[in-house]
């Protein structure tokens, strides 16, 4: 009797079950739930890559000394003719000490520019102002590529937080700490002697560390005259490493601020440039800013290979050590809001979108301004409510869309 009314309650729950799991999924296969993608913000350069060589006016700097040696410039950096670029040391002692040198040398001229500047009343207002403005200058150096001033820009806040110090303490002591650091400088360099010598700048340029053989075999004059295949052998001896450098060479000096970019490529890319006329180029892990460059001859070759050089005066320090790399040159860069191609939906001959606006469907007009294999780039208007804006949810799927309907 018992086993019977169990059966019979655990047949009713049964049926329940299946029955609510029936309805739950007639009730999902009948419902379509839409599906939307916030709208975003997008740029797309118009653009084509091509590969070349860079020509410039190159000298390598050799050194006959020996010792370990350290330079005394940044890469890239530009230096007067004379200008120390590296020292040599006879042993890693006077390495340390000259090292030790330097740091006190920092740290007094430092401490008299600050005393100088509280001596005469300092404004806390701009000092405060001033290491606010440096903290984020830095913060955008370490985010992008290039970090060669970074240590300049240290050193400047270390001085400026130094000035805030002074103003709030004072300088009565400042003197005698100049005078003991001035002390330990001069024994320092007593320690020293002659375990020390340099290397200098026998011309003005900018001083790179890199060599890569090429610095006495190409020259700015090259860009008259070299072909396609000239270009095509030199990207491939630098792919296979094969360029020899001076065994005493320590870098070398780029003079003036003109570079060509040689580069080959087929007649399709050619024709779409055109000669004296400038435009806006990149390079891999470029710096962000813009490079401008100009092109400066564009010659057939019989083979239909171009020989394209582009002439620019942007001293770029972080293509230096580049002797070959590609180039993508921009023609027009299109900006506005990213819209999937699924989204499209005409009404009265218009092109739009669905977008979700509270609980109903609205059509928002769009003017395509570009067009990717998988989306539109629209115009952003920003100001007429019945066009697209940032941030809008469009749907890109969604059975019974219409303008107006309810459709959560």
């Amino acid at each position: 009797m018992r086993n019977s009314l169990f059966f019979k309650i655990a047949s009713v729950v049964i049926v329940a079950m299946l029955t609510v799991y029936i309805a739950y999924q007639l009730i999902s296969g009948l419902s379509d739930p839409i599906k939307t993608v916030r709208a975003v913000a997008v740029s797309v350069d118009d653009a084509i890559t091509v590969e070349g060589v860079f020509l410039r006016d190159e000298m390598p700097v050799s050194s006959s000394s020996n010792g370990l040696m350290k330079y005394e410039v940044y890469n890239g950096e530009k230096v007067a003719k004379g200008a120390r670029i590296a020292l040599y040391y006879q042993n890693e002692k006077a390495a340390e000490v000259s090292g030790e040198i330097l740091d006190l040398d920092y740290r007094i001229k430092t401490l008299q520019t600050a005393r100088d500047s509280a001596s005469s009343g300092a404004d806390m207002g701009k000092i405060n102002l001033s290491i606010s403005s440096q903290i984020t200058d830095i913060a955008e150096v370490v985010q992008g590529t290039s970090v060669s001033r970074i240590y300049d820009m240290v050193d400047e806040l270390k001085s400026a937080m130094l000035k805030r110090e002074l103003a709030y303490e004072g300088t009565l002591e400042i003197d005698d700490i100049i005078s003991q650091l001035s002390a330990e400088r001069a024994n320092l360099a007593s320690q020293l002697g002659k375990s020390v010598s340099g290397e200098y700048a026998a011309v003005p340029g900018y001083f790179c560390y890199e060599t890569d053989g090429y610095e006495n075999k190409l020259s700015l004059k090259d860009a008259e005259t070299m072909t396609s295949s000239e270009v095509s052998q030199i990207i491939k001896e630098c792919g296979d490493s094969s360029g020899e450098t001076g065994s005493s060479d320590i870098g070398k000096l780029i003079r003036g601020y003109t570079w060509y970019f040689v580069s080959a490529m087929d007649q399709e890319k050619a024709e779409m440039l055109s000669l004296n006329k400038r435009y806006n180029v990149s390079f891999p892990n470029d710096m962000d800013r813009n490079i401008y460059v100009t092109v400066s001859r564009i010659k057939t070759e019989k083979d239909g290979n171009v020989t394209v050089v582009f002439k620019g005066t942007n001293m770029a320090t972080e293509l230096f050590p580049k002797r070959t790399t590609e180039m993508k040159i921009v023609f027009t860069t299109y900006s506005g809001i990213k819209v999937p191609k699924e989204a499209i939906r005409l009404k009265d001959g218009e092109m739009g979108v669905y977008c979700v606006d509270g609980s109903k469907a609205r059509f928002k007009n769009v003017e395509v301004v570009y067009e990717t294999e998988t989306y539109y780039i629209a115009k952003a208007d920003g100001t007429k409510t019945d066009k697209l804006f940032i941030y809008d949810d469009i749907i890109i799927a969604g059975k019974g869309i219409e303008d107006k309907k309810v459709i959560k």
